[in-house]
């Protein structure tokens, strides 16, 4: 199966080297957990939950993966199993560009070996750049959230 993810620079080196693991899967306003977010459209323009500051429009990774596999699930899967409101998937459909149909939580890590491609989409900001001397210099640290195993990153001053 083939599934598209969308990151930015700051993370690519480490998802390259040890897959991916991360993600947030909000299934309230305030709460939600960890977990890969994928999605069956490969267009970055129709991902709008990727635009603004966080630069996820930056790079798209093609991962194939095995059929039937039991960590994967469609969207609307994870929203019965979470009890997610009809009012909060409305909200996130239509800040997501309306691309609900097409999106896919996998609940495990995505190894390096699965990801068939790595498209540079943007080169990096300035922001990105930061970060990445930050994380080299390890000066970026995660910060927790109120999300099950869903981190903010912050760069820690010298």
């Amino acid at each position: 199966m083939k599934l598209y993810h969308f990151t930015n620079h700051v993370w690519l080196q480490r998802i390259l080297k040890e897959g991916i693991s991360r993600g947030d899967v909000p299934t309230t306003r305030t709460g939600g957990y960890n977990a890969v977010w994928l999605t069956s459209q490969g267009d970055a323009a129709a991902q709008k939950w990727t635009q603004g500051a966080n630069g996820k429009q930056s790079v798209r990774l093609t991962v194939e993966m095995p059929d039937n596999d039991p960590l994967l699930k469609t969207w609307n899967e994870v929203c019965r199993e979470h009890r997610v409101s009809g009012s909060w998937r409305k909200i996130l459909n239509s800040t997501g560009g309306n691309g609900d149909a097409h999106w896919h939580i996998y609940h495990g890590t995505i190894p390096p070996e699965w990801i068939a491609e790595t498209t540079i989409l943007q080169q990096p900001t300035h922001h990105e750049l930061e970060y990445m001397r930050a994380d080299r210099e390890g000066r970026f640290e995660a910060v927790e959230t109120g999300m099950k195993g869903v981190s903010k990153w912050r760069i820690r001053p010298k």
